[in-house]
């Protein structure tokens, strides 16, 4: 299914340089200008990827480096293979300092690469392995955790008692409504509760929609049968859209598919949007 994969990444540590002068070539943003997964900072863009960490669930990794830097050229591959695999889950941004001296003067780099996290805990140093996986790891562990519900795809019982508590009706004035995600695994997928997390912050500012969101992972294990359970008990259409695609969002008024076979958190997050336009137009 494609929330409960995992990232089979290798690669190994990488290790340290003293900075050069701020004056130094900059060779340009090197192998991550043209990478969609990996956002090239600038001061502006820095500035407001590290105000919207501190009041948000949003979680960034930033690799300061020097493009002749060979312990950084080393790590451009794993860099690049974090941001595919983590499909917005967490962002992946990089400041060269030649460029940007005063932005890394001011995050206190003293050698190259330096990596610093940036999420709900804070600003942190990041000190552990420098392979895709590791940092992969370490990402993953700072993404909020408690804002998904995780129910069994066995008890008919609880996910009915769900369904009416969470997903239809209303609850004061806004309508209920459910994302509801039916996963092979035990535990929800970094990217269903990056989300999750990002649409609590959204609804905490008053920014969401009229609709009540609850996120809901469902474990139905590895057997189709449980999978046909969970779904008749929360209501589910069991049509040609609904069986490819593991990801629902339901509602009192009906049902709608997520079917793309690859999402990531810009795709789920427009699909969100659109939905709850529709639920407050009335659709």
């Amino acid at each position: 299914m494609p929330f409960g994969g995992g990232m089979p990444f290798g690669g190994g540590a990488g290790g340290g340089r003293a900075p050069r002068r701020a004056g130094h070539p900059a060779g340009g943003s090197g192998s991550y200008s043209g990478s969609a997964d990996v956002t090239v900072l600038s001061p502006a863009t820095f500035a407001k990827v590290a105000d919207a960490a501190k009041r948000g669930s949003r979680v960034w990794l930033v690799k300061f480096y020097s493009p002749s830097c060979p312990h950084c050229q080393s790590m451009v591959k794993d860099i690049n293979a974090l941001g595919k695999g983590l499909r917005g889950a967490a962002r992946i941004g990089v400041v060269d300092c030649t460029q940007h001296s005063d932005v890394c003067s001011a995050q206190g780099v003293r050698g190259y690469p330096t990596i610093k996290t940036f999420g709900p805990q804070g600003e942190q140093d990041y000190a552990g392995s420098r392979s895709a996986g590791g940092m992969r790891n370490a990402l993953v562990g700072l993404i909020p955790d408690g804002v998904v519900r995780v129910v069994s795809g066995s008890n008919a019982r609880s996910l009915q008692a769900l369904r009416e508590r969470f997903c239809v009706g209303r609850a004061g004035s806004r309508r209920k409504a459910c994302v509801i995600l039916l996963s092979s695994r035990s535990q929800p997928s970094p990217l269903f509760k990056a989300v999750a997390a990002h649409v609590a912050d959204l609804e905490a500012e008053g920014k969401s929609s009229s609709s009540k969101l609850t996120f809901v992972h469902v474990d139905v294990g590895l057997k189709g049968s449980k999978a046909a359970l969970a779904m008749g008990a929360l209501g589910m259409k069991r049509d040609k859209a609904a069986s490819k695609s593991p990801l629902a969002l339901l509602h009192e008024e009906g049902q709608s598919a997520h079917t793309e076979s690859s999402p990531t958190y810009s795709s789920i997050l427009s699909w969100i949007k659109a939905e709850a336009r529709k639920l407050r137009r009335g659709k």
